[in-house]
C-alpha cells in the first residue's frame, strides 16, 4: 500500500472528535463538555442565576438611561407596543449581545435569541418583546451573513443568497446603503440555485411578506431595516401566537446618547479614564490576552470605502489609526472634541466601551457567544486591576463581583432534516416548517448541554479552528450524523406513541450498541431522557456505561449472566453500582448465589427473573417459575422489578 493510498483510508474525525477539538480551543466549550448530561433547562438556570447575582451588585450608573435609551429607539422604529415591551424585558438587568447587527439568518446566532427569550421567562419575564443587542462595527464579509439569507438545504454547506453586491463585503454593517427593490429583484434571480422547491416556495413568500413591506423600504438605513425586518419575521416563523417578537437594536446606536451624556458631565469612570493622563496611561500599558491594550478598544471609525480603522489611545490624549492603504488618522480625544466627532458620527464606540458603558457601569449582565464568555471577564479583571493600581477602590469593589460569563450562543437545538443529512435550523427554515414555538421549547428544554453543541458543530467549527483542520467533506459528515442522531430521536417518539401511557422504554446497547457506538448513544439518550434504560450484554460493559452514568445517565440492566465473584469484587470496587443496576437472573443457582452475595455485602440487588418462553435455554421455564414464585418474591436482599 502507498503513503497516499494509506492516507485515503484513514477514517474521516466524527462528530464527537470533530467537537473535542472545539473544546481543545476554546474554554467555554471545554467547560460544557466537562459538565457532563446537564439539559440546558438545567444550564439556562444557571445563566438565570448569573444575572440574580449580577442584579444584587450596586452599579455605579442608574441603568434606567439605558432602558430609556432602547425602549425609544425601539418605538421610533416599530411603535409603542414595542417600546413598552423593551422597557420591561430591560427591567431584568440583562442584554444579549451576541449577534451581528444584520445578521439574522445566521442559525447560531438566531437560536440564542431564542435561549435568550426562554432566559427572560425563566426569570418571570411575562412579555413578548425581546431585545437583541447586535454590534454594527463588524464587516459584512464576517458579519455572519449579514449580506443576505442562508440557508440549510444543500447538505455540502450552508448556502448564502446575496442581497448586497459583492463591492459592499468590506463595509461595516453601520456604512452599508438600505435594501431597496432593485436588490430584492437580484436577489429573486439567485433563488433559482436553490434546489428544494419549497425553499424556493418559502423564501419568495418571506422576502415579499417582509421586505417588501413598506416599513422596510421606509427605514432610513439597514441598521434600522434589520430591526423592522427582525420583528416582522417573528410575527410569522412559528404556527402558535405567544411567541417571542425579536427586536434588534444597533449596539452602537443604543450607547451614543449615553456617552455622550457621561462626557458632557465629566463624572463618570468613562469621563475620567479619557480624561485624566494617569489612567490614559495605564490603559495603554494594560494589554489582553492577545497583546491588544485596552486602549485599543475604546473607539473605531470608518475609511472612505466603509471599512472599520481601530484606533488606539495614546497617552498624549490623541486617537491614532492606520487605514488599509496606509494613510495615518488622527483625533484628538479632549472630551469637547470627542462630542463633536461622535454626534457627526465621524467614531463610533468600540467594544470595550460599550463593556463599560452597558455592563461595568450600569450592571447589566451580558449574555453571548463562546468568544464573549471569555473576552469579557476577562476585560473585567483588567479593568479591576488598573482601578485598583490608581486607588479607585471603591469602582474597583463594584466591578469585582460582576459575573461576566453568561454565555447562551453555541448550544443549539432545532434541526432541519433533509434527505439524508440534518443542520441546525435558522429562520428561513422555520418560515418553512412553521413550527409551534412551545414545542421547540420543549425540544429545547429536554437537550443536553454537549449534545446543543454538537447539534450547532457545522457552525462553531468554522469558528475555532483553520481551514487546513477541518477535513475534506466535514459539513457533510456531520450534517449526516446528526441526521442519524435526530432519526432516532424521531424513531423512539413513534415508538412511545405505540404505547400505553406510562410504559417504559428500554435502549438495548450491547455489541457496541449494535455498531452505532454503545458511549455516544448512551449519553445522547441520557441527556434527553429519550430511553427510561438501557441495556448491555456483558459485565465489561457494564462497567463502562457505569463510569458514564455518575452525573445521572440511565439505569443499566445487565442482560447477561453474572458469576457472583466478579460481581463482588465490581460492587467492592465500585466499578458497578447497586442503586443504578438491575441484574437478570436465568437460574434458581445463579439467584441464591445474588442473594447470599446481597446477605455478605450488607445491600440490596434488584433483579429481573429471565423467563424462557420459547423454549430457548435462556432463562427459568415457566413452570419453573411458577414453583418458585413465592421464593423468588420473598428473597432477602433482593428486589424483584420485573
Amino acid at each position: 500500500m502507498t503513503e497516499s493510498s494509506s492516507a485515503q483510508a484513514m477514517p474521516k474525525p466524527g462528530l464527537r472528535e470533530l467537537a473535542d477539538l472545539c473544546a481543545e480551543r476554546n474554554f467555554t466549550v471545554r467547560a460544557c463538555r466537562e459538565t457532563g448530561d446537564m439539559t440546558l433547562d438545567a444550564f439556562l438556570a444557571l445563566q438565570a442565576e448569573k444575572v440574580r447575582r449580577n442584579r444584587r451588585i450596586p452599579p455605579l450608573c442608574d441603568p434606567a438611561d439605558l432602558i430609556a435609551a432602547a425602549s425609544g429607539l425601539a418605538g421610533r422604529r416599530l411603535g409603542p407596543a414595542f417600546a413598552e415591551g423593551v422597557r420591561e424585558a430591560l427591567g431584568f438587568g440583562v442584554l444579549c449581545t451576541a449577534d451581528h447587527h444584520g445578521g439574522i439568518y445566521c442559525a447560531q446566532t438566531f437560536q440564542g435569541d431564542l435561549f435568550y427569550a426562554a432566559l427572560l421567562r425563566k426569570l418571570g419575564y411575562t412579555g413578548r418583546t425581546v431585545p437583541i443587542l447586535g454590534a454594527a462595527q463588524v464587516e459584512l464579509s464576517s458579519s455572519t451573513f449579514a449580506r443576505g439569507i442562508c440557508i440549510a438545504t444543500d447538505p455540502e454547506e450552508v448556502q448564502l443568497l446575496p442581497l448586497f453586491r459583492r463591492k459592499y463585503r468590506n463595509r461595516m454593517t453601520s456604512q452599508v446603503p438600505p435594501v431597496d427593490r432593485d436588490m430584492i429583484v437580484e436577489f429573486r434571480k439567485s433563488l433559482r440555485t436553490v434546489m428544494r422547491p419549497e425553499m424556493r416556495s418559502a423564501l419568495e413568500e418571506l422576502i415579499g411578506t417582509v421586505y417588501e413591506s413598506d416599513a422596510v423600504l421606509a427605514a432610513e438605513s439597514f441598521s434600522a431595516q434589520t430591526t423592522v425586518i427582525g420583528a416582522g419575521l417573528s410575527e410569522h416563523l412559528f404556527s402558535d401566537a405567544d411567541t417571542p417578537l425579536l427586536t434588534y437594536l444597533e449596539a452602537e446606536e443604543l450607547a451614543l446618547p449615553l456617552l455622550l451624556r457621561e462626557l458632557r458631565e465629566g463624572t463618570s469612570l468613562f469621563a475620567r479614564l479619557l480624561g485624566n493622563a494617569q489612567l490614559r496611561k495605564a490603559l495603554c500599558t494594560v494589554r489582553t490576552e492577545e497583546g491588544i491594550p485596552l486602549a485599543g478598544h475604546l473607539f473605531g471609525c470608518a475609511d472612505e470605502k466603509g471599512r472599520k480603522v481601530f484606533l488606539l489611545l495614546g497617552e498624549d490624549g490623541t486617537l491614532t489609526g492606520t487605514t488599509l492603504e496606509g494613510e495615518s488618522l488622527c483625533f484628538p480625544a479632549d472630551c469637547d472634541s470627542l462630542i463633536g466627532l461622535l454626534e457627526s458620527r465621524t467614531l463610533f464606540p468600540g467594544l470595550y466601551a460599550l463593556a463599560l458603558l452597558l455592563a461595568f457601569e450600569r450592571g447589566f449582565t451580558w449574555m453571548g457567544g463562546v468568544f464573549q464568555s471569555q473576552y469579557l471577564p476577562q476585560w473585567q479583571r483588567l479593568t479591576v486591576r488598573l482601578l485598583e493600581s490608581l486607588g479607585l477602590s471603591d469602582e474597583a469593589d463594584r466591578i469585582r463581583p460582576y459575573d461576566g460569563s453568561g454565555y447562551l450562543c453555541g448550544p443549539m437545538f432545532a434541526l432541519f432534516a433533509g434527505d439524508g443529512f440534518a443542520a441546525p435550523a435558522g429562520p428561513a427554515e422555520l418560515w418553512m416548517t412553521r413550527p409551534s414555538f412551545r414545542s421547540l421549547c420543549e425540544q429545547m428544554a429536554r437537550t443536553g448541554l454537549w449534545d446543543a453543541h454538537l447539534i450547532g458543530l457545522s457552525w462553531m467549527l468554522p469558528d475555532l479552528t483553520s481551514r487546513d483542520e477541518r477535513p475534506d467533506g466535514w459539513y457533510r459528515s456531520v450534517a449526516e450524523e446528526l441526521y442519524r442522531t435526530d432519526a432516532l430521536r424521531n424513531n423512539l417518539a413513534v415508538i412511545r406513541s405505540k404505547l400505553p401511557a406510562g410504559t417504559a422504554v428500554c435502549a438495548v446497547l450491547k455489541a457496541d450498541a449494535y455498531g452505532h457506538g454503545m458511549k455516544g448513544l448512551y449519553r445522547f439518550l441520557s441527556a434527553n431522557r429519550l430511553a427510561d434504560m438501557a441495556a448491555v450484554g456483558k459485565m465489561k460493559e457494564l462497567m463502562t456505561l457505569t463510569a458514564l452514568s455518575e452525573s445521572g445517565g440511565l439505569p443499566l440492566l445487565l442482560l447477561g449472566p453474572t458469576e457472583s465473584d466478579e460481581l463482588e469484587t465490581c460492587l467492592r470496587e465500585g466499578t458497578v453500582k447497586p442503586d443504578r443496576t438491575v441484574f437478570s437472573v436465568y437460574s434458581m443457582r445463579q439467584f441464591d448465589e445474588l442473594e447470599a452475595l446481597a446477605e455478605k455485602l450488607s445491600l440490596w440487588l434488584t433483579v429481573h427473573i429471565r423467563v424462557d418462553g420459547w423454549d430457548s435455554g435462556m432463562g427459568l421455564s415457566y413452570e419453573e417459575f411458577l414453583r418458585n414464585e413465592d421464593r423468588l418474591l420473598s428473597a432477602r436482599g433482593l428486589h424483584v422489578r420485573g
